[in-house]
């Protein structure tokens, strides 16, 4: 047996195997691939009318897009003195920054809610990610 026909015998094997790991594996795992998208659901979900959103330490022009352009990106004592401005406020918040923006939060005395965690990989710096969100517990 030659080894062309070896490699061409096993060529629809192989074909099916890569349309197999394609569809159970890399399309399944594309999702999270686009933090983006999923902050714009979080903020499109919020439980008030008109949120606004500013994010530490994630920030993808998609996201401004996806988001709203009264979408804001700051740093994490910027984030808690953005919350403390008023209701319908949420801030997402790179795990890297939780602490910092935690600190400031206390600083000025700022009540918040933690919402959902957004695990994601973010395709600009190719590097898994985790994004908390918090929403402004009440107005000044």
């Amino acid at each position: 047996m030659s080894t062309t026909s070896s490699a061409a015998s096993r060529s629809p094997w192989l074909s099916k195997g890569l349309v197999s790991v394609f569809d159970y594996v890399v399309v399944p795992a594309l999702t999270p691939a686009f933090p983006s998208v999923a902050l714009a659901e979080v903020l499109q979900d919020a439980p008030c009318s008109h949120p606004i959103g500013a994010s530490v330490g994630y920030e993808e022009p998609s996201l401004v897009f996806l988001a709203g352009t009264t979408t804001r990106f700051t740093d994490a004592a910027g984030a808690a003195d953005f919350l403390r401005q008023g209701a319908c406020r949420l801030a997402f918040i790179e795990s890297r920054h939780e602490r910092t923006f935690a600190l400031r939060a206390e600083a000025i005395g700022l009540r918040y809610n933690a919402g959902p965690r957004v695990e994601a990989f973010n395709v600009s710096i190719g590097q898994p990610i985790t994004i908390a969100v918090f929403q402004s517990a009440d107005a000044p």
